[in-house]
């Protein structure tokens, strides 16, 4: 694997485990004595989703933006 690939796999992997954390804090903070969420906290964990989904395409330009090579044009195609 080369630099670019390790790149991807460390964000990915620091991504999700950003992700994990929320829903472990939504899960502290809406959750009950017996483990279930209240009305709250489903609609803060959809909006967790939600975010994770932007959250992952903007890590995902952010990605192909700062490490692609320069020796091709805006198109993908050889320079």
């Amino acid at each position: 694997m080369d630099r670019q690939d390790w790149t991807e796999v460390v964000v990915s992997i620091a991504s999700v485990l950003v992700m994990l954390a929320i829903f472990v804090a939504i899960g502290l903070t809406y959750g009950d004595a017996q483990g279930v969420l209240t009305v709250d906290g489903g609609f803060a964990l959809a909006g967790a989703i939600m975010f994770f989904v932007v959250f992952m395409v903007g890590i995902g330009y952010a990605l192909a933006y700062f490490t692609k090579d320069g020796e091709e044009d805006d198109n993908g195609n050889p320079a």
